[in-house]
């Protein structure tokens, strides 16, 4: 587990909410964005975000496993068809977490839990923490 310096990310917190993928789409999601070359292997947690531009930035994420650095690779439908990009603004969902994150937090998939990010600059990226 890595400890973050909270001085280095505090301004940058926000809170709020997690959802959580299931097996089978995180497991198609992540394999389509490495073959697409917008998401790479290694990261401890990866992250949808509402916002698609974000796909393959790195945000630091606290969801009871400590801060953890993740990488976005799934995002709402930018347009809304689904209804996910609604239903993550309206009730506060900053991230859906990957299947096996959240299963190490024993997250079952039902409801929400509580969840910190802040996005990591691009002058303290230090890659994927061994």
């Amino acid at each position: 587990m890595n400890v973050i310096t909270p001085l280095l990310i505090t301004a940058s917190i926000v809170c709020g909410f997690a959802s959580r993928y299931d097996q089978l789409p995180t497991d198609a999601t992540l394999d389509y964005r490495l073959e697409m070359g917008e998401a790479q292997t290694g990261y401890p947690v990866y992250i949808a975000r509402p916002d698609c531009s974000e796909i393959g930035l790195e945000y630091w994420v606290e969801y009871g496993n400590g801060w953890q650095l993740s990488q976005v690779f799934d995002c709402a439908v930018r347009d809304d068809s689904d209804g996910a990009l609604s239903w993550m603004t309206n009730n506060n969902i900053l991230v859906e977490l990957d299947y096996y994150s959240a299963a190490s937090v024993g997250f079952d998939g039902y409801g929400l839990i509580p969840v910190c990010i802040a996005p990591v600059a691009p002058e303290m990226a230090q890659g994927v923490p061994s």
